[in-house]
């Protein structure tokens, strides 16, 4: 049995229910699943000669492999949040406990007894 629908507290969260895609729209060798959730491959040799792809009005061409990468342009997202580098910081940077301060468990359940007994 395969799934193809997700839901969490009535709020669908993944839904293959309505797609029509099929092994001959889909490059050889790449997995999707059909609509009913199962495992396929794809078939096509060549997809139809795409030549490009429009997405939030903008055109995208499929590199020599067939991709199209589609950069993210999300106003809302901070710049340093895209780059792959993330910043690092050291524990009395940003107030955390580091780890030369970390007790032992016996040491805590010490101190919860010692409070509530």
């Amino acid at each position: 049995m395969y799934v193809n629908k997700f839901e969490v507290n009535g709020e669908t969260k993944f839904d293959l229910t309505n797609d029509t895609i099929n092994p001959a729209s889909v490059r050889k060798g790449v997995t999707f699943h059909d609509s009913a959730g199962a495992p396929q491959e794809g078939s096509a040799e060549e997809l139809g000669g795409i030549q490009e792809i429009t997405f939030n009005e903008k055109s995208y061409q499929p590199d020599e492999t067939g991709n199209v990468t589609i950069n993210e342009e999300d106003p809302t997202v901070p710049e340093w949040s895209k780059n792959p580098v993330k910043p690092t910081y050291e524990a009395s940077e940003v107030k955390a406990v580091g780890v030369e301060d970390t007790i032992e468990l016996v040491e805590i359940d010490n101190m919860f007894n010692a409070v509530f007994g």
